[in-house]
Formats: C-alpha cells, sequence, structure tokens
C-alpha cells in the first residue's frame, strides 16, 4: 500500500516524540523506500497538535499547498484536532471505529482504503 501511495503522492510521517527513537524505528521497518520525510516533535521544537509543529512540517516536507495534504492519524486530539486547526484536510484513522463522531474529513477503517483517495 505505501508503495502505491508514494508513486503519486510524498509520503511525509509527523509523530511526536524523540528524534533517535522514532527515526529509527521506521528505518528498522523497512518502509524507508516510501517515505520522503520523517517529522519529530522533538527536533522542530514543538508537538502535535501545536500550530508550529504543522508549520515546521510542512516546510520540511517541501512547502506543499495546504490544500493539496492529507494528514491522517489515529488521534482525535494531536493529529486531527491539530491539522483541522492548521486549515488542513484529516483522516481518521479508526479501525475499531470507537469515534464514530470524529471531526475528521474523513474516517477509514483499513489503511488500504487511503489508496481510494
Amino acid at each position: 500500500m505505501l508503495r502505491q501511495l508514494s508513486e503519486r503522492s510524498r509520503i511525509v510521517i509527523a509523530t511526536n516524540g524523540v528524534d533517535f527513537v522514532q527515526k529509527r524505528r521506521f528505518a528498522l521497518s523497512g518502509l524507508m523506500p516510501y517515505i520522503h520525510r520523517i517529522v519529530v516533535s522533538e527536533a522542530v521544537g514543538a508537538n502535535k497538535p501545536e500550530a508550529a509543529f504543522f508549520e515546521a512540517a510542512l516546510k520540511l516536507a517541501g512547502s506543499p499547498d495546504p490544500a493539496t495534504v492529507l494528514m491522517v492519524g489515529d488521534s482525535l486530539e494531536s493529529d486531527i484536532k491539530g491539522a483541522n486547526d492548521f486549515g488542513l484536510d484529516s483522516c481518521l484513522y479508526d479501525p475499531k471505529a470507537i469515534h464514530p463522531r470524529g471531526d475528521a474529513k474523513y474516517t477509514i477503517r483499513k489503511l488500504e482504503e487511503l489508496l481510494d483517495f
């Protein structure tokens, strides 16, 4: 799925945490050929859902038009609220359907559903 998405979109991982820990996790995952950039809160000096985090993430992603960005996340507070407040479209990954009334523009239960966007 990531291979297919990376052929048509730039994939940027946006995560809170310790920079070297998060980057090492992805390096060991085998997913790096499909990921353009990893943005970690510690490295940019701000956490999701702060606007400064999303501003830094977009800059590090090459300053795409915000209208072309989709934030996919599993946290209503840090991912969805942060993206919505920053003016980005958001997609809640909710595999157990525990947030049926989330404020995301989209909600998916399987990551493969991203291929339909």
